[in-house]
């Protein structure tokens, strides 16, 4: 999502797009594959990555986790930065894909990489540092700004399971018991 445009923001194959969900229109910003002005490609073919939106940097920032180039990128200004070539995750050797949520009081991504390890990305200074692991797999996250804290999931064939990341103290909760998985 791009705050400042209120619309969404996807790196595609085919090239850096906007989407207004209210008119339904997709417009290309850049392609037809994302490049810097030096034709380094940031998405394509064999290429995964993970866009979010960075509010200190005013820009979209992407890992790129596997194939060429691999790093962190920025997208600001309708132009990909290559800002490090360093992407110092277990996604990086395994080709895996990583999940982020922006949490705002740390200015920082708290990414979870493979095999469910969770770190922190300060992008301003592009220092990353380990975050407590997950009491199991996390299969998706999100940061919920009213209560400061991280709702993550994990679901298997016993059900699906709530576990809550504080921030502020590094410390994962689970509250109450496996759910059923909704049809």
């Amino acid at each position: 999502y791009d705050p400042p445009t209120g619309q969404y923001l996807w790196s595609l194959t085919s090239g850096t797009w906007r989407y207004n969900s209210q008119t339904h229109a997709w417009t290309r910003l850049v392609g037809p594959y994302p490049a810097t002005p030096r034709g380094d490609v940031v998405a394509g073919p064999g290429v995964n990555l993970l866009t979010e939106y960075d509010p200190d940097l005013g820009g979209h920032l992407s890992i790129v986790t596997a194939g060429p180039p691999a790093g962190v990128w920025l997208f600001r200004g309708g132009v990909w930065s290559l800002l490090s070539p360093d992407v110092p995750l277990n996604a990086r050797q395994t080709w895996r894909t990583i999940y982020s949520s922006y949490v705002p009081e740390r200015h920082a991504h708290l990414i979870l990489d493979w095999p469910g390890n969770f770190v922190w990305l300060d992008a301003r200074t592009l220092t990353w540092t380990p975050a407590v692991a997950a009491p199991e797999w996390i299969d998706s996250h999100t940061y919920d700004s009213a209560r400061s804290r991280v709702w993550a999931l994990h679901h298997d064939t016993d059900g699906v399971r709530v576990h809550i990341y504080d921030p502020a103290t590094d410390s994962w909760s689970t509250p109450g018991t496996p759910a059923t998985v909704p049809p």
